[in-house]
């Protein structure tokens, strides 16, 4: 995915963009990187691993968004560009 790409995923919703900081984007691909396992094993059993689930569990929203300083309202649409 291209840089381009992740900015117009993050355009939507507006505020997106004013409220979440490259900062706070890179900690969440860190953070995530290694909880990949515990995140592929909370999807169904018939889900693809080698393809990133749409949505993340609520406990990993909820975790994401504390470590990341990022408002829970905005984690899924992170989620969905990064």
């Amino acid at each position: 995915m291209q840089l381009q790409e992740v900015f117009s995923l993050l355009a939507h919703p507006a505020d997106l963009l004013a409220e979440v900081t490259l900062e706070q984007l890179l900690r969440l691909i860190v953070l995530s990187s290694p909880l990949k396992q515990d995140i592929i094993i909370s999807q169904p059993p018939n889900h693809d691993p080698s393809i990133p689930p749409a949505l993340l569990a609520p406990h990993h929203r909820l975790f994401l968004a504390k470590v990341c300083e990022i408002d829970l309202r905005f984690i899924d649409q992170c989620w969905v560009a990064v």
